[in-house]
C-alpha cells in the first residue's frame, strides 16, 4: 500500500515529533568538564569485541550501542518475525548507518528528500543512561551538562526551524537542573526532555520543582517525555526478573508490564493529580514513543481515581476541573504506527495526536511519510493536523 492509496496525497511537508540520531563515541566526552573527566560516559571494547559503556569504574549495562552499525530503518517487524533476520544483531551493519543519522547536514538534505519540514530530534543511548548513573550526582549533572553541549554543537536547538535538537534535564539535583534550564533557555532550546519518572520519592509535579516548571512555563516551551529507562526494570525484581536487562534482553513481563505503559501514566497521572496543570494552565507536554494502547484505560482510570480518592490527600490542591480534560487540554502524544491510531483520533480529537514516525530506529516505520499509512480513513483535515499542523502550532503556538 503506498501512502496515496492510504490517504489523500499530501501535499505538504511534514513535522515529525519523533525522529532519532546516533550518537558518537565523544558524545559525552567531547565537552567534559576537566575534573569529571574520569567520570565521563565513554566506550570500552571488551575481550569478546562487544563494545560497552562505563561510568567511570561501572559498566552502563541498559543501553545498546550503535556508534558504527544499526538495523534498517522499520526493520522491527522482520527481526520479530525472522523472516529476514535472526535478532538484531544479525539486522545491525555498517551499511544501514546512513551518514545522516550522525550528521546535520547529510540529515537536511534526507529530511528534503522524505519531504519533512521539521523534526525533533532526539537521543537514542541519551535515553538510556540516566537511571544507572543517579549513584554519583555530580559525575550525573556533568555528562548531562557534556552531552547536552554536543547536542548543540553537532544538530542545534532549531535556530533554522529544521532541527530541532532536544536537550536533556535531569531534575534528581534542583538545584543543579534549574541552572542547567537557565543555560539551555538562554541558549534557544525549543524542546526540554525529562524522563517519565519520579524522583527521590517525589512526584515531578510536587510544589518542590516549582522554580523548574515555572521556567518552562514563562518560556513557553512544551517538555517531552521520550520512552526512556525509567526504572522500572528494577521494580520487576520482586517478580524474579533481572532488574538490569541490556536494552535487547528486557524480558517478556518487563515490556509488557515495566519498561512502557506503567512510567509514562503513573507520570502522567501525577501531574495531573498534583496540579500542575492548575498551577501552570499555560503548560504543554509530549508523550513521545510511549504508544497509545493505554489512553482509553487512563482516561477512565483518571477520572475514576480522583472519585474514589475524593477524601484522600491532595498535597498541592485539589485540581479544579476533570483529570481527563487536564489531559486532553495539555498532552499531546505520538501513537506506535502499529496502534489503532483512527480510534485514538475518535476518542481524543485529531488536536492532540502527534506524527512521531520514531526514524530511523528499527521499531518505527521506513520513512516518515509511511506514518501516514496508519490514518487510513481519516479525512485530509485530520491527517493533515497528525502530520504538520499540531507539531507546529506547538512550537510556535
Amino acid at each position: 500500500m503506498t501512502v496515496k492509496e492510504a490517504v489523500a496525497p499530501l501535499n505538504y511537508r511534514l513535522f515529525d515529533a519523533d525522529n532519532h540520531y546516533y550518537e558518537p563515541r565523544d558524545c559525552f566526552t567531547r565537552h567534559i568538564e576537566a575534573s569529571f573527566r574520569d567520570a565521563a560516559i565513554r566506550p570500552e571494547l571488551l575481550e569478546t569485541g562487544e563494545e560497552v559503556l562505563y561510568f567511570g569504574d561501572r559498566r552502563l549495562i541498559f543501553p545498546t550501542v550503535k556508534f558504527d552499525k544499526c538495523e534498517p530503518p522499520g526493520a522491527l517487524k522482520d527481526i520479530l518475525r525472522s523472516t529476514k533476520y535472526g535478532s538484531f544483531e544479525e539486522a545491525r551493519s555498517s551499511e544501514n548507518m546512513h551518514p545522516a543519522f550522525q550528521d546535520r547536514g547529510e540529515r537536511l538534505k534526507l529530511m528534503d528528500e522524505q519531504g519533512v519540514e521539521t523534526t525533533l530530534l532526539l537521543p537514542t543511548v541519551g535515553v538510556a543512561w540516566e537511571q544507572e548513573t543517579l549513584h554519583n550526582v555530580p559525575a550525573h549533572y556533568a555528562n548531562l551538562r557534556s552531552f547536552n553541549r554536543w547536542v548543540e554543537e553537532d544538530w542545534g536547538f532549531g535556530d533554522d526551524g529544521r532541527i530541532l535538537g532536544v536537550p536533556l534535564i535531569s531534575l534528581v539535583d534542583l538545584d543543579e537542573a534549574v541552572a542547567e534550564t537557565d543555560r539551555l533557555l538562554e541558549r534557544g532550546a525549543r524542546v526540554i526532555h525529562i524522563r517519565p519518572a519520579p524522583i527521590g520519592g517525589r512526584s515531578i509535579a510536587d510544589r518542590y520543582f516549582d522554580p523548574f516548571w515555572s521556567r518552562i512555563a514563562e518560556a513557553g516551551i512544551p517538555i517531552a517525555f521520550h520512552l526512556a529507562d525509567s526504572g522500572y526494570t528494577d521494580v520487576s525484581a520482586m517478580w524474579g526478573e533481572e532488574p538490569r536487562p541490556n536494552a535487547r534482553s528486557v524480558s517478556a513481563l518487563q515490556w509488557g508490564f515495566f519498561f512502557g505503559d506503567r512510567p509514562i501514566m503513573e507520570t502522567l497521572a501525577s501531574l495531573i493529580y498534583q496540579n500542575l496543570f492548575g498551577r501552570y494552565p499555560e503548560l504543554k507536554v509530549m508523550s513521545i514513543e510511549n504508544g497509545s494502547a493505554w489512553v482509553p484505560y487512563f482516561l477512565k482510570q483518571l477520572d475514576k481515581g480522583a472519585k474514589m480518592g475524593r477524601y484522600g490527600a491532595w498535597p498541592n490542591g485539589k485540581p479544579a476541573d476533570r483529570p481527563s480534560n487536564y489531559f486532553r487540554q495539555h498532552v499531546k502524544l505520538t501513537p506506535y504506527h502499529e496502534d489503532d491510531c483512527v480510534g485514538l483520533v475518535q476518542i481524543l480529537g485529531p488536536e492532540m495526536v502527534l506524527l512521531g514516525s520514531d526514524y530511523p530506529h528499527p521499531e518505527g516505520t521506513k520513512s516518515p511519510a509511511e506514518f501516514a499509512h496508519s490514518l487510513a480513513g481519516l479525512g485530509e483535515q485530520e491527517v493533515r493536523l497528525i502530520m504538520r499542523d499540531n507539531l507546529r502550532e506547538l512550537l510556535d503556538p
